[in-house]
């Protein structure tokens, strides 16, 4: 594929970048998922790819944050929120609003906590209403990261 549509090259290279920096992240190699992030930031930026350029930020949160550089990584998650404002792109926004909602968890601050995941929790609410499969709906549901963002949204519910 990758030779017969040279063409479309560049979006097989983007969608390679980022689950190559995904990769060396949970590898915990974080001088390597912060080459991969910032390349897929150049080509994304490059070829006006929104969605992936906030998905490069979201990495090079998490790699801040794995490196201890809690506000960095905080910096990050805000201008991937900022470009996913202009550019939605719910499957990227969710799972954003959630690491920022651990972030937040992380320093203490329960009530912003809170708010970043009843926001991911109202996304993910809103893909769920849109997916006919009952079993891929079931299988959303009951994922750990889906489970993390509702509980966290009920918490603040009942605060």
């Amino acid at each position: 594929i990758f030779e017969r549509d040279a063409w479309f090259r560049w979006r097989y290279n983007i969608r390679l970048q980022a689950a190559t920096a995904e990769h060396w992240l949970r590898g915990r190699d974080l001088e390597r998922a912060s080459k991969f992030a910032l390349q897929l930031l150049d080509t994304a930026t490059q070829y006006e790819a929104h969605k992936y350029i906030a998905v490069a930020h979201r990495l090079l949160a998490q790699v801040a944050i794995a490196n201890g550089e809690l506000a960095e990584g905080e910096k990050q998650f805000n201008v991937a929120l900022s470009e996913l404002d202009h550019h939605p792109s719910p499957l990227v926004a969710w799972k954003t609003y959630a690491d920022l909602g651990r972030l937040k968890s992380q320093l203490g601050d329960s009530p912003s906590a809170r708010e970043f995941f009843a926001k991911a929790a109202e996304i993910v609410n809103s893909i769920v209403a849109s997916v006919s499969d009952e079993g891929l709906r079931t299988t959303f549901m009951t994922s750990e990261a889906v489970r993390e963002v509702l509980n966290g949204a009920a918490k603040s519910a009942s605060s």
